[in-house]
């Protein structure tokens, strides 16, 4: 019988080889056990409909039975994305906040959220602490999208940043293709209410990659989350109406922030809305 380190090497050596992997499971209860870290590290939940939640309901009740539980437990990383590519017509499925609090529930060592082409309501009322995940450090959110080219679920900034009410350990934030130029969310502007995101949520890594302006995202978010711990901030392609807010956020972290990245390959003069150059 080998030792438990020497085998933990050797599946580690074999960790992008599945066939191998499943091999190994068959070997003894030890060897299962170290085939299973990375078998089930990464998982990713498709949603075909769209009614998203309930693909993503299914996907809990298979991680509540039993046999699920053993596995849920070696989930360090899980990918939630709309099956298929989305064209600009087309709406992101839908899903519940109380439904993915219930997925985080069940995977006690997840580590880190992806979020691709899916979109959430904002909760009435703050969320059940029991739906919240203290083990997931790291979000990864793509496409939070609310701009009149696109049909999309979110009315105001506050859907967007309503996930975070699920993550008070959260410490990476990372935002992918997100617009919110729309003018109708300029004139509804949600007002920050504090209360439904965690007191003790503080970033230390904020990345923001936009596909038009951003000043509306990181005004509400200067406003509602933490940035005293925040020590890596990086914004690509932002607008010139971006830069007061972006000069806001870099003074609320002033203290701590030691890595600064501002791409301006994209660096637009837009005054009008309503009027591209």
């Amino acid at each position: 019988m080998f030792p438990t380190e020497l085998i933990d090497i050797i599946t580690d050596h074999l960790h992008d080889d599945w066939s191998a992997l499943r091999v190994c499971t068959l070997v003894s209860r030890t060897w299962t056990v170290s085939a299973r870290y990375h078998l089930f590290r990464h998982i990713s939940i498709p949603l075909a409909s769209s009614d998203g939640d309930s693909d993503l309901r299914e996907a809990v009740r298979s991680f509540e039975s039993p046999l699920g539980k053993q596995y849920g437990a070696y989930v360090r990383l899980c990918t939630v994305k709309a099956l298929g590519t989305l064209f600009y017509w087309m709406k992101e499925p839908c899903i519940d906040l109380v439904t993915l609090g219930q997925l985080l529930s069940s995977l006690p060592r997840l580590g880190t959220l992806r979020l691709i082409n899916i979109a959430w309501p904002a909760p009435s009322i703050r969320l059940p602490a029991s739906l919240a995940s203290t083990s997931v450090t790291s979000l990864v959110v793509c496409r939070v999208e609310s701009s009149q080219d696109y049909q999309q679920q979110y009315k105001t900034i506050r859907d967007g940043m309503a996930v975070l009410c699920l993550l008070p350990s959260l410490k990476s934030l990372t935002t992918l293709r997100s617009c919110w130029g729309a003018s109708s969310l300029r004139d509804s502007y949600p007002s920050v209410e504090p209360s439904l995101f965690p007191h003790g949520l503080e970033l230390e890594t904020l990345d923001l990659r936009a596909d038009g302006p951003a000043c509306i995202l990181i005004n509400y978010a200067i406003e509602c989350l933490n940035f005293s711990a925040l020590t890596t901030l990086s914004i690509w392609s932002f607008y010139t109406e971006d830069i007061p807010s972006i000069g806001k956020l870099i003074r609320a972290a002033a203290h701590s922030l030691q890595s600064l990245e501002l791409r301006l390959t994209r660096l637009v003069f837009w005054d009008d809305p309503n009027d591209r150059e």
